[in-house]
């Protein structure tokens, strides 16, 4: 605070309590009466008032310029910073390259020393046209299963019967030699040739094709027992209606079949309504080929009573096949038949 130069008293009085009451924050609006009805005391009042609000001004305006030494601290770690992370990466490009060159020069080492082709001659030797054959692979549906059908057989005629004998001697058991230090021998990798290509022709088969060529299969293992078919045997058991059938809703058929049924019905429906039967048990069996695929027992309920059995089909079943209705006593009262084809 600079004193006016003045010699009055009452002049200094007022300039120094407008500066106070300007640094205290109180209004003009509180200046004393004294003051205030003093023209010259007033304005010397007004002096002090401005006199702490320029001050003020001048330090808040030298508050906000930042000093130039903080300035030039930021600079100088920044761009000590930026000199050692543009080191680092020299540092680390470079330990790149020379690990590059040390690879460089060891490859071309190694190749200097590897022997040429002429010092160490290899034959050659060229598929004949029966291995050329053997590795063709078939591209028909009809000719991969022929082609499984033949390395089946393949690795059952090739899988040996081996016959223990008894050894005195020490003998290494092959569990305690690792994998990868067990030798095969080239009997044993012609062996297991026809079991790949097996698996190779399985994988080109769709998973229809793969279940029709399962239970062709099955179909050709021998069975232990034929059905015959027996002669129908009269009874009071009334078939009031008899039908092959695609579906069942509302306990009816819902389309009528021929007594020929072609194979892109994979699941075959054998309606019946029977009379005189009620508290009984009656009995649909399914016949293909002399031997019984199914026997399903129906309860009988009421005195005329809607029932039917279902039989899944693949193409392997194609022939004839006969659907009989036994009853309680396993008696044959009726048979239906249809033939499955292409």
């Amino acid at each position: 605070m600079s004193i006016p130069e003045t010699t009055q008293a009452n002049h200094h009085y007022a300039y120094k309590k407008g500066y106070r009451m300007a640094m205290d924050g109180k209004p003009m609006s509180h200046m004393p009466s004294v003051i205030k009805h003093d023209p010259e005391m007033r304005a010397y009042f007004q002096q002090g008032w401005d006199q702490l609000h320029e001050e003020m001004a001048a330090a808040n305006e030298v508050e906000a310029k930042p000093p130039w030494r903080s300035r030039f601290a930021w600079f100088l770690m920044m761009l000590l910073a930026g000199i050692g992370t543009a080191t680092l990466m020299i540092n680390q490009m470079n330990e790149n390259k020379a690990e590059q060159q040390h690879r460089i020069d060891q490859s071309l080492f190694q190749t200097n020393e590897t022997p040429s082709p002429e010092s160490n001659p290899v034959s050659l030797k060229t598929p004949t046209a029966s291995q050329e054959s053997a590795q063709k692979l078939p591209e028909t549906p009809s000719e991969k299963i022929a082609f499984i059908d033949q390395s089946l057989s393949l690795i059952d005629e090739n899988t040996p019967v081996t016959e223990e004998k008894p050894n005195n001697a020490l003998k290494l058991d092959a569990e305690s030699i690792p994998p990868e230090n067990q030798l095969i021998s080239p009997e044993e990798s012609a062996e297991n040739k026809p079991n790949e290509e097996a698996e190779a022709a399985l994988t080109l088969l769709s998973e229809q094709q793969r279940l029709d060529l399962a239970a062709s299969q099955q179909e050709k293992q021998p069975t232990q027992t034929t059905h015959a078919l027996e002669k129908i045997q009269p009874s009071n058991i009334d078939i009031k209606a008899a039908q092959f059938t695609v579906g069942i809703a509302n306990h009816e058929p819902t389309t009528a079949l021929p007594e020929v049924v072609p194979k892109y019905i994979r699941k075959l429906y054998f309606f019946t309504q029977i009379a005189n039967a009620k508290g009984q048990t009656v009995y649909h069996r399914w016949i293909y080929q002399n031997q019984i695929m199914a026997t399903v027992p129906l309860k009988i309920s009421s005195p005329l009573y809607r029932t039917w059995s279902s039989k899944r089909l693949t193409s392997a079943w194609k022939g004839q096949w006969y659907v009989e209705v036994l009853d309680q006593h396993k008696n044959v009262i009726d048979r239906h038949s249809f033939r499955y084809i292409e």
